[in-house]
């Protein structure tokens, strides 16, 4: 959702989340939380990712809410922007890092950058959302999506919507939803190999509510 969106999201789930059943999860929170993105928990559950079980973060089943932000108009402007959030991202993946990563070199390059304090990541992230407000463009800066597009998505996606029904509820959603998920995940109507179809979140720790089970 947009970054405005996403602020008032975040002042609505204060009053109106259900807090028997969820929790809001972000930095602020939640202070061993190290993403820049929010997930609403679902309480009464474990969902722990293979990993990261050292982490002092809440756990449980989660449904992430990405912010986006405008990207700078020019090319040079959008790969010097790209590559910081690559930086900041990795500020904040880094205690996960230098247990994961698949070299030694790798975990020793997390495991250095693990002494840069999250908070300075998380301002940084806050300080670019305030950046290009006005731009053609918009991504996730604290995740990789679109992956290998720099320029990001058209900011009309974002602001077109429609209302689509969903589970008795209506729901405002992208109106150009099949160009989206084209631009994002390719042909997504064509399963891929079956190598190709692996989880790429494991969880080394899950249960559902007891209500579900």
């Amino acid at each position: 959702m947009t970054r405005s969106e996403y602020r008032r999201f975040a002042e609505v789930c204060a009053f109106e989340l259900d807090s028997s059943k969820f929790f809001y999860q972000d930095h602020i929170t939640d202070r061993y939380y190290r993403w820049g993105y929010a997930r609403i928990r679902r309480k009464d559950s474990e969902f722990t990712r293979l990993g990261q079980e050292h982490l002092k973060m809440k756990t449980g089943i989660f449904l992430d809410i990405f912010p986006i932000d405008g990207v700078p108009e020019t090319v040079l402007g959008r790969s010097v922007h790209s590559c910081y959030c690559y930086a900041l991202r990795k500020v904040l993946y880094s205690e996960v890092g230098r247990k994961t990563a698949r070299t030694k070199i790798a975990r020793a390059c997390y495991s250095i950058l693990r002494f840069v304090p999250t908070a300075f990541a998380h301002n940084q992230l806050t300080w670019l959302s305030r950046l290009c407000l006005k731009s053609r463009h918009v991504r996730i800066n604290s995740f990789p999506l679109p992956r290998d597009r720099t320029a990001g998505y058209p900011r009309s996606w974002f602001e077109e919507v429609e209302r689509i029904q969903f589970e008795k509820h209506l729901f405002s959603a992208i109106k150009e939803k099949h160009e989206y998920l084209m631009y994002t995940y390719d042909d997504y109507l064509q399963l891929p190999p079956p190598d190709q179809q692996k989880n790429s979140h494991i969880a080394s720790k899950f249960r559902l509510p007891k209500v579900i089970q």
